[in-house]
């Protein structure tokens, strides 16, 4: 997601360094596999506008190896973005 949202941010002429982020899975027991992920971008104080930040979630939500997921698994989406 962090590579997609690069990009769609290069294109559109502003940047996105110094986002973090942290990545949390749940496993399911039956059967055994992923039954969830938490996802949470930490966004540095810049001033995005809102078309950036619709920008950046139309890029998340876009991601190739997200659409590739199990459709059982919850995948949960944070963005922050700092003041």
């Amino acid at each position: 997601m962090m590579t997609i949202m690069g990009i769609s941010a290069q294109g559109h002429k502003f940047d996105i360094d110094g986002t973090t982020y942290t990545v949390k899975k749940t496993m399911n027991t039956d059967p055994r596999r992923i039954g969830q992920i938490d996802i949470v971008f930490n966004f540095p104080a810049k001033e995005y506008t809102e078309k950036q930040k619709a920008l950046l979630w139309a890029a998340a939500e876009s991601c190739p190896v997200g659409r590739s997921l199990h459709p059982d698994v919850i995948v949960n989406i944070t963005m922050n973005f700092q003041a």
